[in-house]
């Protein structure tokens, strides 16, 4: 099965099907091992304030906001409460109560992003994922840390428990992303640097324009092959794409429902 990711040019190659269709979350283990379904809901990604990544909110009047779309509305009534939990390694989730749609500032000039804000105890800067209802019992999730085990101009390379990542430049223009588990991989993303009137640089792996970089991890399940969540952050010229990626053990995808662009500033 092929397809597009709807960033610049940005294609992805999913390298096994998916699962059957399934309901809401649910704790359908075989042993250890959280099973899930092509459909089964994953919740949403969020943004927790801070100073230091280029790609979060600096206002800091809620704990994360969950970058808002219609798509996304369902299952964030304002007043609702969810689990979420943060990229910090061994993070577990803590109950959010979700607000009101708003705008907050972001990126440059009078630039606003729609959001849901969610209250609650402050999280670590940068990304958080908010789990379904039910998410929490079903999963038992848990942040996992992000190693970089090499780094060269044509390549890098990192670990996430048995998941690699691994970016390779096939030219100074373009990229795969390969991810494999345990040796064996499951999925390849081609990228670009893309081109723009008055930009003359080329792909730069250590985090230039349009190379994916692991930001987030979170297993589901206790198993040694339970599933990884891995959300990446894609700089653009004028913006950054989001996107997630469930790793299964013998398959992975990309999580649409995740996948937002956001606008900073223009180039």
């Amino acid at each position: 099965m092929v397809r597009t990711i709807a960033l610049a040019a940005t294609a992805a190659t999913v390298v096994a099907c998916g699962s059957p269709a399934g309901g809401p979350p649910r704790n359908t283990t075989t042993g250890p091992t959280v099973r899930l379904s092509e459909r089964e809901p994953l919740g949403w990604l969020a943004l927790a304030p801070g100073r230091v990544a280029r790609f979060v909110p600096r206002e800091a009047a809620a704990a994360a906001y969950v970058p808002w779309g219609e798509d996304i509305e369902a299952g964030l009534a304002s007043g609702g409460e969810l689990d979420a939990l943060d990229a910090a390694p061994g993070a577990r989730p803590h109950r959010v109560r979700v607000g009101t749609a708003t705008k907050v500032k972001y990126g440059c000039d009078d630039n606003r992003l729609d959001v849901v804000p969610l209250a609650g105890p402050s999280f670590r800067e940068g990304v958080v994922w908010v789990l379904p209802p039910g998410g929490a019992a079903a999963w038992t999730p848990a942040a996992m840390a992000i190693t970089v085990k090499s780094s060269t101009p044509k390549q890098r390379a990192f670990a996430i428990g048995g998941v690699a990542l691994t970016l390779t430049a096939t030219d100074p223009m373009h990229g795969v992303l390969q991810i494999s588990r345990d040796g064996t991989t499951v999925l390849t993303v081609d990228f670009e640097h893309g081109a723009m009137e008055g930009d003359e640089s080329e792909l730069d792996l250590a985090g230039g324009v349009g190379v994916p970089e692991p930001v987030a991890a979170w297993r589901l399940g206790e198993g040694a092959d339970a599933p990884l969540l891995v959300a990446t952050a894609t700089p653009s010229h004028e913006g950054v794409h989001l996107a997630a990626y469930l790793v299964e053990a013998r398959m992975s995808r990309e999580v649409d429902a995740m996948t937002r662009y956001l606008y900073l500033c223009a180039f």
